[in-house]
């Protein structure tokens, strides 16, 4: 037990050496160089030692259970973590009272440099203003141009459409005229186109009787050919017979020149 009771003490003394040295070097830094950083640092120490003060705690129980005199020694258990856990508790005030001091700093410093760019914020939202002013009124200005050439664009197609509409009745007014024209006229056409027709006829007629006399003129002329031909190779034949008969009546004189025109 006086080894465990000494060594918590050791503890505590360090801790508390520790936090006499650096006190006022912490204190200045909080007002001056600490940063969040290092705040939330003292503050995570703090839990750390809570925590090891806790656990130590829980040792010197088990080791006072070990003594006779279990409620002094608890008690003296008791009254080391509660000198540790407030040692801790000032450690992390500080290093919560660094980070709020941080932040009114921060805040202090954002104002002030609010306060400082006051006219030149102000400047520009007048330059920006007036660019939207200035903006507004082209957007204006070419909607107004786009209206105007919106509405001589509708009036162009209306005036095509009216002339498209114009033309259409002109050529349904022709086409009528026409049929009326055409109507009159039909019983000409019809007579013309009898006349036509009968014309036609008679010219076919014709051509059909010129081709019927062509082709009976050209199988006459076939068969008159034909029979010439017929009879020039019967006189042929008839000759030719009798050559052969001489021939063979008298060879000598017939024969040698037969076979010599051959």
């Amino acid at each position: 037990m006086r080894a465990t009771t000494c060594k918590h003490w050791l503890l505590a003394l360090c801790i508390i050496v520790s936090h006499d040295g650096n006190a006022q070097g912490m204190a200045a830094a909080s007002q001056t160089h600490v940063t969040i950083e290092e705040a939330r640092k003292l503050q995570e120490r703090a839990k750390d030692m809570k925590a090891e003060a806790e656990r130590q705690f829980e040792l010197d129980k088990v080791e006072c259970g070990k003594k006779i005199l279990v409620s002094n020694c608890v008690e003296s258990a008791r009254a080391n973590k509660r000198a540790s856990v407030a040692e801790a508790n000032k450690l992390d005030q500080r290093g919560k009272e660094g980070e709020r001091q941080i932040r009114r700093i921060e805040r202090e410093t954002r104002e002030s440099q609010r306060i400082a760019d006051a006219p030149r914020v102000e400047a520009e939202n007048a330059t920006r203003i007036e660019q939207l002013h200035q903006e507004k009124q082209r957007h204006d200005a070419d909607r107004a141009v786009k209206r105007e050439e919106e509405a001589a664009e509708v009036a162009r197609r209306r005036a095509k459409n009216q002339a498209e509409e114009a033309a259409r009745l002109r050529q349904h007014e022709e086409r009528a005229r026409k049929e009326a024209e055409l109507e009159l006229s039909r019983p000409l056409r019809i007579q013309a186109q009898r006349q036509r027709e009968k014309e036609i006829a008679e010219h076919a007629a014709k051509i059909e009787e010129r081709t019927r006399q062509r082709d009976a003129d050209l199988k006459r002329r076939e068969a008159e050919a034909a029979e010439k031909r017929a009879a020039q190779e019967a006189a042929r034949k008839n000759v030719e017979e009798r050559v052969s008969f001489l021939c063979q009546l008298w060879p000598g004189r017939f024969c040698s020149g037969l076979g010599s025109g051959k």
